[in-house]
């Protein structure tokens, strides 16, 4: 694992997203300052364009994508929260969804 600048991915995940991004008149915030953390870039990024592509297919019709992306400290770790308006999935059928492997 190396060090992998947050900001820099999400940067990454704006430009591979970016015909979308603009076609849907999507609302991407980032707020603070994205940290630097332990990990492996490409798996980082991959979850990332996945949330935020997942987050402009899945919403209501006529309702404009909103995104928002920011990262809390606790002790040495940081959580990363990727927070959109989309449909969710209902409590019933989230086992479905995510099964046991």
């Amino acid at each position: 694992m190396k060090a992998v600048d947050l900001a820099l991915v999400v940067s990454d995940v704006k430009h591979q997203l970016e015909s979308d991004l603009q076609e849907n008149k999507v609302e991407l915030a980032v707020e603070g300052v994205l940290p630097a953390v332990l990990g492996h870039r490409a798996t980082l990024g991959q979850v990332m364009g996945n949330l935020v592509s997942n987050a402009i297919k899945f919403v209501a019709p006529g309702v404009t994508p909103c995104v928002r992306i920011r990262a809390e400290e606790s002790g040495d770790f940081f959580r990363l929260w990727v927070e959109d308006n989309g449909i969710a999935l209902p409590w019933n059928s989230r086992s479905v969804f995510f099964r046991d492997f």
